[in-house]
């Protein structure tokens, strides 16, 4: 027996879709994305299906939820991992020295840690520019606890919302 722990982040892309050049980051980190194997046989897995992205924003008519950056977003559900474990950070990096990306944070829903990952810009420079493109090969790392302390809804949330899905609890309504 274990309980499970939700581990859950994302990795920040160039996204400006009129470039030609994040349209070719575009390509090469879909590339990277779905090369991913479908089932991992050592854990901790770390497959194709954790992983999404949007599709390119080709112009400001199409109404999706990418402004600057493309995000690939990917979750996974653990047996008992409350801290993350070196092996699962030795394939995410893996995974990160195979992409273009600014920034990318992983956090743990159960014990609250969050681990981030920057490139600076000054690393960047013509890497991305680059046909084709070229991943980093440096970052910064850090971790930190997230705290739990609570909110009122009208402290978190920009501006009056009501729902009939709420019940009155510790959260405050």
């Amino acid at each position: 027996m274990g309980i499970g722990v939700i581990i859950h982040g994302y990795i920040e892309c160039p996204g400006f879709a009129r470039s030609a050049d994040t349209k070719r980051v575009y390509r090469a980190n879909r590339r990277v994305i779905l090369g991913l194997p479908i089932s991992d046989r050592d854990w901790p897995y770390l497959t194709r299906d954790m992983f999404s992205m949007l599709p390119l924003r080709p112009s400001i008519d199409r109404r999706i939820a990418q402004y600057e950056n493309q995000v690939i977003h990917f979750a996974g559900d653990y047996k008992d991992m409350y801290r993350i474990e070196a092996g699962w950070l030795r394939k995410f990096e893996g995974l990160l020295s195979r992409l273009c990306w600014y920034r990318a944070a992983a956090m743990i829903e159960d014990s609250w840690f969050r681990y981030e990952w920057r490139v600076s810009f000054d690393h960047i420079g013509d890497r991305y520019h680059s046909n084709p493109p070229r991943p980093p090969t440096e970052w910064t790392f850090k971790c930190s606890r997230m705290t739990q302390q609570p909110l009122l809804p009208n402290e978190a949330i920009g501006e009056a919302f009501d729902s009939p899905h709420h019940v009155p609890g510790n959260g405050g309504t």
